[in-house]
């Protein structure tokens, strides 16, 4: 984890170090992150092309996810925004990294930093050091659902985790409105579910969120109430027109981008199919695989309390890991995540035409997939190894607080 992090830092430097120049939506970016702090600071992200298209044009959401930048590119100037976009970047995958343990131990953390570094392969530099909105977005998005998850099982202080990612996505574009909120709408809910029988530690997890959200979108609240009013035109918005996209088109992304194609070196930039555009058919079986295989995991996977998921188990948590349990409930939450980004996609089209650049909250997606059934797979060849290490060193442990009791008594 600290190789790829540094690996990505590195690399954010590397291109501001050799002059990089911000030019475009990118030279806006650049001087709103160094703006937020002034007397009249900017309350918005940048203007959204899909504003053309309606009455009255609107802006993407908010501006936390400048004011995460702002420290570095106040220090370093205009040409530091790589930099401060590798360190989110870096922060995101750190974070995914250790959940990703503390929800299913080693080896899935293994896994999780396997499929980013696949994922960071495929974008190069040019993605995810910089600083354009729907390239920033991508990594909240999978630190969200990964939190989400975290918050489903019972980890503290998961849930504000999710509503900062979330937030952070929904404020850097439109495109990730839907499937950020989605995401932290299951994990809310698996909260309740959860701690309904604690009520003490339910209201402290909500309250914590709720002073997490209030941070990550006050500038997005100001703006509402006493400013332009951006998010009221937003979700007003009715001209989209012909720009809108059909099924078909949100299905040829979503079966091409959700399979392991994450790990080809042209990644994202390689056409939906090699003749740019699938069958109906093509669609149906590759959503219909990817449900079997996702399916068929859960399906497979152990039911009972597994020995090796069960050592050092997060004290924080009011159930033990249970490997059923923690596939569905990340395959259910990557599903209603994909459903909400589907719907938005053909609510606001925001200009995507084929191959549909804007849907790149897809990518993160199909890496948590991919990442997930590998890790399925890798489990479920070696239960006995992992169960009867795990087995030795529980008992281990109950002779050791048995030992320390008896000595106590004597003493």
């Amino acid at each position: 984890m600290v190789v790829l992090i540094a690996l990505v830092v590195g690399l954010g430097a590397a291109a501001s170090i050799r002059g990089w120049i911000p030019v475009g939506d990118n030279a806006f970016l650049s001087y709103r992150s160094r703006h937020v702090g002034s007397s009249d600071p900017i309350l918005l992200n940048n203007a959204s092309s899909g504003g053309t298209d309606n009455s009255e044009p609107y802006n993407h959401p908010g501006a936390f996810p400048l004011t995460l930048m702002a420290p570095i590119t106040l220090i370093g100037g205009p040409g530091s925004v790589p930099l401060a976009a590798a360190v989110c970047t870096a922060a995101s995958i750190g974070l995914i990294s250790s959940t990703v343990r503390r929800v299913a131990g080693r080896g899935a953390q293994l896994w999780s930093l396997v499929v980013s570094a696949g994922l960071l392969a495929t974008q190069s530099v040019t993605m995810f050091a910089d600083p354009w909105n729907p390239n920033f977005a991508m990594w909240p998005l999978g630190l969200a659902v990964i939190a989400a998850w975290a918050a489903c099982q019972g980890h503290r202080w998961s849930l504000a985790v999710a509503g900062l990612a979330a937030s952070v996505a929904v404020q850097s574009h439109l495109a990730f409105i839907a499937p950020g909120a989605a995401a932290f709408a299951a994990g809310l809910a698996g909260t309740a579910i959860v701690w309904r029988r604690d009520s003490r530690r339910l209201r402290v997890e909500l309250a914590a969120t709720a002073i997490a959200l209030s941070v990550a979108n006050a500038q997005l609240l100001v703006d509402q109430f006493f400013g332009t009013g951006n998010l009221g035109r937003l979700l007003s918005a009715r001209d989209a027109g012909a720009q809108r996209v059909s099924v078909h088109d949100v299905g040829a992304v979503l079966v091409s981008k959700l399979s392991p194609s994450v790990f080809r070196r042209d990644g994202w930039f390689a056409p939906v199919f090699p003749a740019d555009r699938a069958s109906p058919v093509a669609i149906v079986v590759g959503l219909s695989a990817l449900a079997v295989l996702s399916i068929a995991a859960v399906a497979f996977s152990r039911s009972a309390d597994d020995l090796d998921l069960a050592v050092d188990v997060d004290s924080t948590s009011p159930h033990r890991r249970n490997h059923r349990r923690l596939l569905a409930t990340l395959f259910g939450i990557v599903g209603v995540t994909v459903v909400a980004g589907s719907v938005l996609a053909l609510r606001y089209p925001m200009r995507i035409g084929i191959p549909l650049p804007y849907f790149r909250w897809v990518w993160p997606l199909g890496a948590i997939l991919t990442g997930a059934l590998a890790a399925s797979r890798y489990r479920s060849q070696s239960p006995a190894r992992c169960s009867s290490f795990s087995m030795r060193r529980s008992v281990a442990r109950r002779r050791g607080k048995g030992s320390a009791e008896v000595g106590e008594v004597h003493g």
